[in-house]
């Protein structure tokens, strides 16, 4: 993307600027959020009390997340077509239904192969109203690429063998409920969460396509690897 930034007068802005976000994990969450706010504060909707600045429109701004969490109930999302979220994830898993059901498919279809960070809070709240307002399940705005970076295989884990392991060894109830499933997730959250990931299938995606930097479009992103789409 190439952009020009005006210089701030006296007078004010010259002209709308376009403007860059970006981020990673919460940096992805906080740029997500960002970016719907900048979309909206032209219209007072959905993101902004106040048109602060009517010069720039949705045409002005693009988003790049990566790695992010799910940031907005389902109910509010909208789909700027300005906003795009990568994530490195083995498929889009829909939520089951319930706390302990998101859970368990927590563990055993998305840990190993997906980037979990880019699952929480969405698979652990359940389609109710959880908040005054807000309904789960959470999700992004914007567009959404699943890419399954790392290509490797889902770890298998049953939660009822967890917590049936945690009975036997953990010393009190707390750590029955908390220590296991904490220390699964964070065990999960290694090479398929890292930035260097994120970043070296960026760097190789040009030449996964046999194009240059500036040639690759978001359907190469949504239809990487090569390979896969004959």
């Amino acid at each position: 993307m190439r952009g020009t930034m005006h210089m701030t007068t006296r007078e004010g802005i010259t002209e709308a600027p376009i403007v860059l976000v970006t981020g990673h994990s919460l940096g992805g969450a906080v740029a997500n959020l960002l970016a719907a706010h900048l979309n909206g504060c032209k219209t007072n909707k959905p993101f902004s009390f106040k048109p602060h600045c009517p010069t720039r429109g949705i045409e002005n701004v693009y988003a790049y997340t990566f790695a992010s969490p799910t940031v907005v109930a389902e109910s509010k999302k909208i789909d700027f077509e300005n906003i795009f979220n990568i994530m490195n994830s083995c498929g889009n898993h829909v939520h089951p239904g319930s706390f302990i059901a998101g859970l368990n498919l927590l563990f055993s279809e998305v840990m190993g192969c997906c980037d979990v960070v880019t699952w929480i809070p969405g698979l652990l709240l359940p389609d109710v109203p959880i908040w005054p307002f807000v309904t789960g399940p959470w999700v992004r705005n914007g567009q959404e690429a699943y890419v399954d970076m790392l290509q490797n295989p889902p770890l298998g884990l049953n939660l009822s063998d967890i917590l049936l392991e945690a009975i036997c060894n953990a010393p009190d109830i707390q750590a029955i409920l908390a220590g296991p499933i904490i220390s699964a997730l964070l065990n999960a959250v290694g090479e398929e969460h890292k930035m260097g990931t994120y970043y070296d299938w960026m760097l190789n995606l040009p030449g996964d396509w046999n194009k240059t930097p500036d040639e690759i479009t978001w359907d190469d992103v949504l239809n990487w690897p090569p390979n896969s789409n004959p």
